[in-house]
Parts: structure tokens; C-alpha cells; sequence
């Protein structure tokens, strides 16, 4: 009996000394995950065009949620309805801030949305048009008339001016000239100055993005908000024609991200892609070179990409090509940070109909691949928040490489996605990658749907740092280290 008590008595001893050795350790580093936003698949839908439910011939937010099961099997994390209030003509000239277009649905099924979206662990993102309102908008015609003293906070709210200046931003009302949108006299431009219009704004909700000061009020709101305690509140903005100054100056105000806007201009023989040229690599590979060059000299500026939108043409219109709209589909994937993609674009729609229930059905398609790069950047550290190394353009051809990094050692898995938009075959080298024993054990993780002689789940030997691919073939595979 005695041993058997001591037995037990060392056995607790040397229990207690490994958690304490694990708990004192030095050595032991924590890694935070990246915020949901941070990794999200974002799937913008312009809701006037997606589905219609009631046969009015626009499409609405129940269509939406008809389809809702799909999009998430997918592996779309992120549903973001455009546009979402009321407004005119479905533009950013809002009416209302607390109402949903009725052309869209009621404010019942707006709520029927959010709850219906989260239920399915999804996430939910309202585009909400700060910079203007219509000029039907209450606000507007309160400081049109706040001679009339019941109006007269609501004077500071648009700016005005006593001559016209330039007639594409300002038009005469009652004697004094409004700012508006360019060439749009019903999209009032607001005055963020004022003091009075900001907590006007914040009356109504928690969504918002501008500047430091915004950036103060949605900070106080998640902190006194019940229903947005302890939640971050992640604030992003598109601008056109941003600079890589802006784009710092935007997030050192308080911004979490701005939209990098560069890859939605690409264009199969323009100016930006060298006319004549034939193809779209060598801009593409310029352009992407350069951003992920700004955001490793400039790690506070969080990558958001966006490649189409409701605003242009289809890619696969832009590059004559459904091809290489899928090898672009591909390449997104893969880059680090948020990703937004306008529906459609996943099956390479070229105002063409939906074919998703083909693509579905396919062993290879298209949707096939988003649906695997998708989900598995929830889960791969390397695909999430890893390293990114672009190789060489070499005949219309280049590779991405993502690996994650942890204590100056790379470890788990190394993707590595290689591209040809050439009509060519090319053999095209990745030796910046990471080596790793068991290169020659790599397995394909998907394919572009032209490949035939690499399939998903495929063991292939890559121990001479080379890839082959055919012409318009893209292929993304992965081999640990």
C-alpha cells in the first residue's frame, strides 16, 4: 500500500514539473490568427441582376437567399450585397440610411438576411455610400431650408458656395451652389467637417469608414454597444486611382484596408497591357509585382484584392479569354489578404448564361477549383497569413509561392501556383521556392479545367524545382517541409 501511494505521489510530482517546465519556458512564442476579415472570400453581388424571386424582373434580396446553401458550399465565407439601400436608381446618391431599396425587399427581410447568413456561419458586408446622398434625402432638404429654424443644424451638413465655381460639381439651388458627384447634380456631396453630421450618422448604425475621427466614434460604439462588444468592426474603402501614399495615409487614419484597385483595369490590348501584345501576363505580372512589393515594405497595410466589380466589363470579357479569366480566378486565390470576387466571375462568365450546375457536376471545372483554393485558405497558415515570393515572368509564364514562416524556419506545407498564359509550352523554374525533402512527393491541390494530366490529390515528382504546363494551363500544388 505504501509503494503504491508513493507511486502516485511521484507520478503527480513529475505531472506538475512539465506544466511547469511548458508554462516557464522562454523559448514558447504565440501566434494570433488573422482576423476573419482579414483571410474573408467576399462574394459581391450586384442584387438588381442576380436572381429575381417574384418575377418584378429586377433580382432581390430573397433571390439571394434562395441561393444562399449554394454560395456556401462553395466556399464562399462573405456575401456582399450591392446595392443594399435605398437610393437613386441603385447608385451611391442615398435616400435613406435606415431603409433597404424596396425594389430589393422589405427592412423584415433585411433582418431575415443577416440572421439567415450568420446561421450559416457566414458573414455579412453592407456597402455603405458615405461620400454622397440624393438630394431627396431629408438631410438635403433640411439644409436646403435651414433659413427655417428647426433646420438650421442641418446647414453645415452639404457644402455650399455663394458662386458656381466649376459647373461639373456644383449646381445653383435657391440662390447658393451646391458640391456634388462629377456630372451627377442629384448625388450631394456631404461635408465630414461637420460636427453635427457625423453624429447624425452614427445614429443609425455601426457601419461606416472614413477617417481617424470615424474611425474614434466606431471604436466608442463597439465598446458601449451591446450587441457589438467585444466584436471588431473592420473598416475598408475602394479608391479609384489611389496611390501606394494614400493607401498608407488612409490606414494610419484608421482604416483597416483599402481595396487594391490596379488588377480590375487589365485589359487585353490597351494601354495598360501593351497593345498588341496578345495577352495580359506581362501586366498583370507588373502590376502584382509591384503591389506585393508595397504591402512587404508596408506591413500595416492590410492586402484587399478585387479584380471585377459591377462598374466594367467581365474579366473574361476583358482579356478575350475564359481561359485566362480562370487562370486569374486562380491567381487571386492564392495572393495573400481579403479577397473580393464579383459573382460570376468564379464560373469565368462572359455575359454569358449560368452554367454553375454544369460546373457543379464536372470532375474539373472552373468552379471546382475556387470552391478547394477557398476553403482551404481557412485552414492552410501558409495560404492564411504565410509569405509570398513571385517568380520571373518567363514567356508569358511566372509562379506565386506561399509558405509560413514561424521563428525564421519555414514549416508545414509550401503551395506553389504556376501560371501560363502563353499559347505555348513552357518549363518553368520555381527555385526561389523553400526546398523541402519531400519535393518529390508533391501532391496537385487543383487545376485549371483545361489540365488534363494533373488531377487533384495527384502525386507528382517536382524534386528538380520545374513545372511543365501546356499553353493557358494553370495548376496550384503543395509539398511539405
Amino acid at each position: 500500500m505504501v509503494l503504491f501511494v508513493l507511486f502516485w505521489l511521484i507520478w503527480i510530482a513529475l505531472f506538475v514539473a512539465s506544466i511547469l517546465l511548458v508554462v516557464l519556458s522562454p523559448g514558447c512564442t504565440v501566434r494570433s490568427k488573422p482576423n476573419w476579415w482579414q483571410t474573408a472570400i467576399a462574394y459581391n453581388v450586384w442584387v438588381p441582376s442576380f436572381q429575381d424571386s417574384d418575377g418584378d424582373g429586377y433580382g432581390d434580396m430573397q433571390g439571394l437567399l434562395d441561393r444562399l446553401e449554394n454560395l456556401r458550399k462553395s466556399g464562399v465565407h462573405t456575401i456582399w450585397p450591392s446595392p443594399f439601400l435605398i437610393s437613386d436608381n441603385f447608385s451611391n446618391a442615398v435616400r435613406s440610411y435606415d431603409q433597404m431599396d424596396p425594389a430589393l425587399g422589405t427592412n423584415q427581410l433585411a433582418d431575415k438576411a443577416i440572421s439567415e447568413i450568420h446561421d450559416k456561419g457566414m458573414k455579412l458586408v453592407i456597402s455603405v455610400p458615405i461620400a454622397t446622398t440624393s438630394i431627396e434625402h431629408d438631410w438635403f432638404l433640411k439644409s436646403a431650408t435651414a433659413s427655417i429654424p428647426a433646420n438650421r443644424n442641418y446647414s453645415g451638413f452639404y457644402r455650399w458656395s455663394k458662386d458656381g465655381k466649376e459647373a461639373n460639381f456644383f449646381t445653383e439651388r435657391k440662390g447658393l451652389y451646391y458640391m456634388h458627384e462629377k456630372g451627377n447634380s442629384k448625388a450631394a456631396v456631404l461635408n465630414w467637417q461637420n460636427t453635427y453630421l457625423r453624429t447624425h450618422m452614427f445614429d443609425w448604425s455601426a457601419i461606416s469608414d472614413v477617417v481617424s475621427d470615424i474611425r474614434n466614434h466606431i471604436d466608442w460604439y463597439a465598446n458601449e454597444s451591446t450587441k457589438a462588444s467585444g466584436k471588431k468592426i473592420a473598416l475598408f474603402a475602394s479608391r479609384e486611382e489611389a496611390k501606394e501614399k494614400d493607401k498608407k495615409q488612409l490606414v494610419q487614419s484608421g482604416l483597416d484596408s483599402v481595396i487594391n484597385y490596379e488588377l480590375s483595369k487589365i485589359e487585353k490590348n490597351s494601354d495598360i497591357c501593351h497593345k498588341n501584345e496578345g495577352t495580359v501576363a506581362t501586366c498583370v505580372h507588373e502590376i502584382l509585382s509591384d503591389i506585393l512589393l508595397f504591402h512587404t515594405n508596408n506591413p500595416s497595410v492590410w492586402p484587399q484584392w478585387e479584380f471585377g466589380n459591377q462598374h466594367i466589363s467581365r474579366i473574361a470579357s476583358r482579356v478575350e479569354s475564359r481561359a485566362h479569366a480562370e487562370l486569374l480566378l486562380m491567381l487571386q486565390l492564392i495572393l495573400p489578404g481579403t479577397n473580393n470576387f464579383y459573382y460570376g466571375d468564379e464560373l469565368g462568365m462572359k455575359n454569358l448564361p449560368n452554367d454553375s450546375v454544369r460546373q457543379y457536376a464536372q470532375e474539373q471545372s472552373s468552379l471546382k477549383m475556387f470552391s478547394k483554393l477557398s476553403k482551404l485558405r481557412t485552414r492552410d497558415d501558409a495560404l492564411m497569413s504565410g509569405q509570398t515570393i513571385m517568380g520571373r515572368l518567363i514567356d508569358g509564364a511566372f509562379t506565386i509561392v506561399r509558405f509560413d514562416q514561424f521563428e525564421n524556419a519555414t514549416v508545414g506545407n509550401v503551395y506553389v501556383g504556376a501560371f501560363n498564359f502563353s499559347p505555348n509550352k513552357v518549363n518553368l523554374p520555381f527555385t526561389e521556392a523553400p526546398s523541402g525533402a519531400k519535393l518529390g512527393k508533391s501532391q496537385i491541390v487543383t487545376a485549371t479545367s483545361n489540365v488534363e494530366r494533373y488531377y487533384p490529390r495527384q502525386t507528382v515528382d517536382f524534386s528538380s524545382k520545374n513545372v511543365e504546363l501546356y499553353k493557358d494551363e494553370g495548376i496550384v500544388f503543395r509539398y511539405s517541409v
